[in-house]
């Protein structure tokens, strides 16, 4: 989510929705708390691609180099935008 990301995007809020991937649908928010960008992402996966033990890990580069979290769906105060 986010690969790149822009300056002067910071401190805005951003979202993307039904976003086709290998893994589903994704829709994704960047909402602020003061200069930190929390993330929020929701996974619909395809039909059958997946049997209930496998989730996408979920990483955001352009807004943390070091973050990383698996789940279908979640949300995340990262510290270094």
């Amino acid at each position: 989510l986010f690969g790149l990301w822009n300056a002067d995007w910071s401190g805005r809020p951003l979202e993307v929705h039904q976003v086709p991937t290998a893994w589903g649908r994704v829709s994704a928010a960047v909402r602020w708390h003061g200069k930190n960008p929390a993330l929020l992402w929701d996974v619909e996966p395809w039909l059958g691609a997946t049997d209930g033990e496998s989730s996408p890990v979920v990483s955001a580069p352009g807004l943390s180099h070091r973050w990383a979290a698996t789940g279908w769906s979640g949300e995340a105060l990262l510290e270094d935008p």
